[in-house]
């Protein structure tokens, strides 16, 4: 990918504060999300990348989004699912991971689409799954999903540096995309909806987007397994989540039964609940951990 062609992404939601600073001496973790070409618009929301060079390990973590990924790692090209649970990292020496985050939708419907091309054998079929549930709290050799071009890829993605080791990738992306052609209606809808949940604050029950979208309650749940990984009640915890981290770490007062109101929480002692069982700690320890 050409230097004057990238665009970078918005910053990233979801991250949990260290409960640790970084010590001085060690040189900080690099974390760079650049959006995709137009002709990969469709099924890719960004790329990313994170790189550390460490004198002593350290610990990240994370609150995942509704999103399925393509990970290069290691010399290991892996689909990872939705992690329904905090997402824990242990960085130690030198190292960096390059990913692709997909639509809500696009990863199904790719491999639905690479199911039913003309190109696709039986055995590769025999071991594709298209839907997204299948994957979640999973991770898996993306060959598994993508076929065996993968290892191609791979190899031309760990041999370039960054943001040039996309050039591959992305030419592989567009190769499958052309071979399933457009996403079904359905797969859009599902990323609609995500992104309603994610932008519209007021959205706070899954029975408000039923009634607002004219959607059965059962065929909305059939359809963000098929298509998101996850159901549209704990895509709403998510971003419920998200948003509190935000506030917090932007030093909101401490009013945390007028922020589980504004969440859409019944009350304090729920938001709280919450909180504390996905990040590992209560708001209020969480606010006194140091800033960066």
């Amino acid at each position: 990918m050409e230097k004057d062609a990238i665009q970078k992404a918005g910053p990233a939601r979801g991250l949990i504060r260290p409960i640790e600073q970084n010590p001085t001496e060690q040189s900080p973790i690099e974390h760079e999300r650049i959006l995709p070409p137009p002709s990969l618009a469709h099924l890719v929301r960004h790329f990313w990348y994170v790189s550390w060079n460490l004198e002593t390990s350290v610990v990240r973590e994370n609150l995942p989004h509704p999103a399925i990924h393509l990970v290069f790692e290691k010399g290991r090209a892996e689909i990872v699912g939705v992690p329904t649970s905090r997402f824990t990292v242990e960085l130690s020496g030198k190292g960096r991971v390059v990913g692709v985050r997909f639509h809500p939708g696009a990863f199904s419907s790719l491999v639905a689409g690479l199911n039913d091309s003309d190109t696709a054998g039986p055995s590769e079929k025999g071991r594709r799954s298209g839907a997204a549930s299948d994957w979640t709290d999973r991770r898996l050799p993306a060959s598994d999903a993508l076929g065996p071009q993968i290892e191609q890829t791979l190899t031309e993605v760990e041999s370039q540096a960054w943001p040039e080791c996309l050039t591959p990738l992305i030419r592989m992306l567009e190769d499958l995309s052309a071979r399933v052609g457009p996403l079904p209606a359905d797969a859009l809808l599902a990323r609609r909806l995500v992104e309603r949940l994610e932008s519209e604050a007021e959205l706070k029950r899954v029975e408000q987007l039923c009634d607002d979208e004219g959607i059965p309650m059962r065929t909305l749940q059939r359809l963000f397994l098929r298509h998101v990984g996850v159901s549209p009640k704990w895509v709403i915890c998510r971003f419920r989540l998200h948003e509190a981290l935000a506030r917090i770490d932007a030093g909101e007062p401490a009013n945390w039964a007028a922020l589980a109101l504004d969440l859409g929480y019944f009350d304090q002692a729920h938001f709280i609940n919450d909180f504390s069982r996905f990040v590992g700690s209560t708001p209020v320890q969480y606010r006194r951990r140091p800033t960066s």
